[in-house]
């Protein structure tokens, strides 16, 4: 039996991970594909201390992953399907494996949100992305589009500008919820076109994405592109918990400021809870807290349980 398994490699598990192996604890994280998360999108991170000049994010992740790794951290890759309560431990059901433990922390992230129009998931990789870093050297000298308001629509486009030849950011509203220094650094580029008050209706191409349709205030207007990057926001990855936490009416997992969910040996942390910001230092703070909880209660609600027995 493990102390705790942690489900999910992004920032915030990473930074459990390593949290609680110097506490002591025999620790196991689980992660679908590669360790990093979210912060595998980005390119350079330029917002972390310590780093002035920007970091790579795959460096980023890879220090974090060896760093936990050399704490004394297990690795395991693959999808959590379940969590069992067990009367004392908790069992943590995988499509190969069944895990106990002392406790758990799910660190789980987010998934981008779609569009969900039609023809969307057919353009998935022939015209539609959802990572502008990850796809945008694909298309440069090209004209691409992206949609969405806040600081990941702004940062993509500002990204895509240095590439492409023209980028048409397309938002519902007539304000962007991103930062002012982003917005303002967006302004200055000539060849970003801003399309606002309008929304996508159609997707429009035969084996590839050749075109958007978009309803610009009642009014139907076609505008040709090679790709559509979709940053709309993110879905909470919760789905396999089920009913045995408590979540907000958005998916999010619903802690206290331990980092403590409804079920006692249970914690969240990252971009899976409900929180006012989603950043690497936040998560990574966040998944330091969940990590000290979780060797506060091996230590101390466990063994007082058993103790009473």
């Amino acid at each position: 039996m493990y102390d705790l398994v942690i489900i999910g490699g992004g920032p915030a598990g990473l930074s459990a991970a390593i949290y609680s192996c110097r506490g002591g604890l025999n620790v196991v994280l689980i992660e679908k594909k590669f360790a990093g998360g979210q912060l595998l999108k980005a390119n350079i991170i330029e917002n972390y201390p310590g780093f002035p000049d920007g970091v790579p994010a795959i460096d980023l992740a890879e220090n974090m992953r060896v760093h936990a790794e050399s704490c004394g951290a297990e690795f395991r890759y693959g999808d959590v399907y379940k969590i069992q309560r067990l009367e004392d431990s908790f069992k943590i059901i995988m499509k190969d494996n069944i895990l106990e433990t002392k406790s758990i922390i799910i660190a789980t992230g987010r998934t981008p949100r779609s569009l969900e129009i039609l023809n969307e998931d057919k353009f998935i990789g022939h015209g539609i992305s959802y990572c502008a870093t990850c796809d945008g050297a694909f298309f440069k000298n090209k004209c691409v589009a992206v949609v969405g308001g806040g600081n990941t629509a702004i940062s993509d486009a500002i990204y895509l500008s240095s590439l492409c030849e023209k980028v048409f950011l397309i938002h519902r509203r007539d304000e962007f919820r991103a930062e002012k220094y982003l917005i303002n650094k967006m302004y200055s580029l000539n060849n970003i076109k801003i399309v606002t008050n309008s929304v996508i209706t159609k997707l429009i191409g035969t084996d590839i994405l050749s075109r958007i349709e978009i309803n610009k205030s009642g009014i139907l207007e076609n505008i040709n592109v090679s790709c559509l990057f979709i940053a709309i926001g993110y879905v909470p990855n919760t789905i396999f918990l089920d009913t045995l936490i408590n979540l907000d009416k958005s998916g999010n997992i619903l802690v206290d400021n331990r980092m403590l969910t409804n079920v006692n040996g249970i914690f969240a942390a990252g971009d899976v809870i409900h929180k006012p910001l989603a950043q690497i230092i936040t998560s990574a703070a966040e998944g330091a807290t969940a990590a000290n909880s979780a060797i506060e209660y091996v230590r101390t609600y466990l063994n007082t349980n058993t103790n009473s027995k």
